[in-house]
């Protein structure tokens, strides 16, 4: 799973022409904790696709831009 450093580089898979799945979680989110440890799996099965993670509590501004 890909973790953005910056908005550009978020930018970048926005505009590509790639099957992305952008996953948004916050540390404070229950859903997203509980999910978060079967996406390997999820992305194993998937291995067309890019899968980018953005922590909202952790990156505000990525979050708020998206």
């Amino acid at each position: 799973m890909i973790i953005p450093k910056n908005l550009e580089e978020l930018a970048s898979y926005v505009e590509s022409d790639q099957k992305v799945v952008f996953f948004f979680t916050a540390d404070w989110c229950p859903d997203c904790q509980f999910i978060y440890p079967v996406m390997p799996e999820i992305e194993a099965l998937h291995p067309d696709m890019t899968f980018v993670r953005v922590n909202r509590s952790e990156e505000r501004r990525v979050g708020k831009e998206c």
